[in-house]
């Protein structure tokens, strides 16, 4: 059977992009990264929020820019150190610092009881990719020199030129977010033909693996490997 596990992002042009200027070296030798994904409070159906049913904003956020990371990088995820909060529900709001196989470090800051808002930016030795999800139509690539105000939001505005058709498709979008319609594409392509595709079950079981490692490293207070066994 065809089993694809539910981390829509991937098909998101931003993150593919990203993946793909990261391969060819876009920014040098890689230094370090960041990750900020908030949500405004909303209401909540009862088992989200409680960790113990299923709730908490590791299961809910995280386990996406844990993938992320592994899909941009090509890493393993090998050790965590995290710290969580309860604010409205249980276990809603966590910082986590990540190492990757490789030896690079990551912060990620996620909470259920915020504001709308997810970034990304990536540090190499020549320069950072960056883009927010919901205000960006490419990813923002900033060079070692620092540029004027005025040559910073030209740069932006030339850019983001070519990447019309990619907005008009985002406004389109349920939720304003593309990857959804395009994952469910991709997954009913695969199913067709039997075709094996990725995120597939064991990236999911992956993903659950940084999450499970991220919470005993709350409890303990200190940082936790990450077990690399497959499922």
């Amino acid at each position: 059977r065809v089993g694809m596990i539910g981390f829509n992002y991937r098909f998101n042009p931003l993150h593919v992009e990203m993946r793909r200027r990261l391969q060819a070296g876009a920014i040098g030798r890689l230094v370090g990264a960041r990750s900020v994904w908030t949500t405004a409070p909303q209401r909540l159906p009862v088992w989200k929020t409680e960790r113990l049913t299923g709730g908490g904003v590791l299961l809910d956020l995280a386990s996406h820019h844990f993938d992320l990371m592994r899909f941009w990088f090509e890493r393993e995820i090998i050790e965590v150190h995290a710290s969580v909060r309860s604010e409205r529900t249980e276990h809603d709001t966590a910082s986590v610092q990540i190492r990757l196989g490789s030896g690079l470090l990551a912060e990620s800051f996620f909470s259920l009881s915020s504001i709308e808002d997810e970034q990304f930016e990536v540090y190499g030795s020549t320069g950072k990719l960056s883009f927010d999800r919901f205000n960006s139509w490419n990813i923002e690539l900033a060079g070692p020199q620092p540029r004027s105000i005025a040559r910073r939001y030209f740069g932006r505005v030339i850019s983001a030129l070519p990447h019309t058709r990619f907005a008009i498709n985002k406004l389109r979008a349920p939720g304003m977010e593309p990857s959804f319609s395009t994952a469910l594409a991709e997954f009913v392509s695969a199913a067709q033909v039997e075709r094996q595709i990725h995120p597939d079950l064991d990236d999911g079981f992956k993903s659950l693996s940084v999450v499970v490692a991220a919470e005993e490293s709350a409890h303990l207070g200190r940082p936790v490997k990450v077990p690399q066994a497959g499922p």
